[in-house]
């Protein structure tokens, strides 16, 4: 994602925000986004063609609620 410009909040491997962007977040969510404890990527719905049957699957799945949680800190969603 991060080679995609779209970097991960949790990626400590990847996820080398600048100073800059950094100091652009207020403290509340430099605190948010530091605290949170894994990888902020979710799937809400996932799809593919089962391998035997043929038949198309659909999973769903709303946020856990940690990732819910860092979406209302940040004010997205």
């Amino acid at each position: 994602m991060t080679a995609m410009g779209h970097p991960l909040i949790g990626d400590r491997l990847y996820n080398k925000t600048s100073r800059t962007r950094r100091a652009a977040l207020t403290r509340e969510r430099r605190e948010a986004i530091d605290a949170f404890p894994r990888q902020a990527l979710h799937a809400q719905s996932l799809g593919f063609v089962h391998p035997i049957t043929g038949k198309d699957l659909l999973f769903e799945a709303p946020p856990p609620q940690d990732f819910a949680d860092l979406q209302r800190d940040l004010g997205i969603g």
